[in-house]
């Protein structure tokens, strides 16, 4: 697990809630089609999906995954929009469980076929949700990709709220109006953009470091050094007209502090909770949110049971921007008002 080592003490104290139970509402569609098999044999590092099959082997099918992905077999390259939607998955509304249709080539879908990311994917970040979050709370997914945290929430029971879904990238976008299109007789209300977010309004692109991972593509104002880059349009959340948000989920690789800067004026006056990336040496982002008068704590999922391990307690550990250190490159934080910690804690 990811571990911050605190060189003293903070003046907040841990928490530690539970035990709780993180909800899985997904559920993918057998047989995974081949693609998705092939990906995750190359990628999936928990284990293999023949057992039989050296891990010698892993290498080049990477290299197969991957020109797969892009070559004209497979209907050409992967920041092109893919109109085969060979796979589907279900997901578990309030009413019933309803089928969606999924891109093998956006592979943040990994989300729902990794073995180790069973038994949810990011288990801290679910759990913090259905902590915080009330029936009628507004929530901004920023970087959300295909949606898997807006149809978490959105299929959270009870939930009648709204929830903003920001994603820039073409084929996820799409994925993400089906998702949206699937849930739309939720009484949870879910509102797409296919936006990037940043601290200016205008235009930027998104670098595909791999053609591979939608979940890695950064946005950047830097004239793109290869063909692999798209324009994508940029706003502030300050320069938008929507409902306030009662938390905002950010993730995007890296451009979380631009995209915070972007949004001053909406965080100093509504005072929502923040959960986002923080990056290994990344001190700028907790500077940042303590300037803000927030306070950050490292999400940590706690399984207390090897063979249950969606039963279990979420951990909250206090951070400042002085004394830590990272041992693995990036984690999951909670970004709480000041003060409201005493109310967080009391909870």
């Amino acid at each position: 697990m990811n571990q911050f080592l605190p060189t003293s003490m903070p003046t907040s104290p841990e928490l530690i809630l539970g035990p709780m139970i993180v909800r899985q509402p997904y559920r993918v569609q057998q047989p995974l089609p081949l693609l998705c098999q092939l990906y995750r044999y190359a990628f999936d590092h928990s284990s293999l999906s023949t057992p039989t099959v050296r891990h010698d082997f892993k290498t080049p099918v990477r290299y197969l995954t991957k020109w797969l992905f892009n070559s004209r077999l497979t209907n050409g390259t992967f920041t092109k929009q893919k109109k085969h939607k060979t796979g589907f998955y279900a997901i578990k509304s309030s009413r019933n469980e309803v089928l969606c249709p999924f891109s093998v080539f956006n592979t943040q879908f990994h989300a729902l076929y990794f073995r180790r990311f069973h038994p949810c994917y990011e288990p801290e970040v679910c759990a913090c949700m259905d902590w915080l979050l009330s029936a009628n709370s507004v929530v901004y997914d920023i970087g959300a990709n295909w949606g898997y945290f807006t149809g978490y929430i959105a299929t959270k029971p009870g939930f009648t709220g709204q929830i903003h879904a920001f994603e820039p990238q073409q084929l996820p976008y799409n994925d993400l109006i089906s998702l949206s299109h699937s849930l739309e007789h939720e009484p949870a209300t879910i509102v797409p953009y296919q936006l990037a977010l940043s601290d200016f309004n205008g235009c930027g692109h998104l670098l595909y470091p791999d053609e591979l991972h939608s979940g890695l593509v950064q946005f950047s104002t830097d004239e793109p050094s290869s063909s692999r880059a798209s324009v994508a349009k940029a706003r502030t959340l300050d320069s938008l007209s929507i409902t306030p948000p009662d938390l905002i989920k950010i993730d995007a690789e890296m451009h979380e502090c631009h995209i915070i800067r972007g949004a001053i004026k909406l965080i100093s006056n509504h005072h929502p909770y923040l959960i986002a990336e923080l990056w290994q040496h990344d001190r700028a982002l907790l500077e940042l949110l303590e300037s803000l008068n927030y306070q950050a704590f490292q999400l940590k999922w706690r399984p207390m049971s090897t063979v249950s391990p969606q039963y279990g307690q979420l951990q909250l550990l206090p951070l400042t921007a002085h004394n830590f250190v990272l041992d693995t490159h990036k984690c999951n934080i909670l970004a709480c008002p000041k003060d409201r910690v005493d109310f967080l804690l009391g909870q």
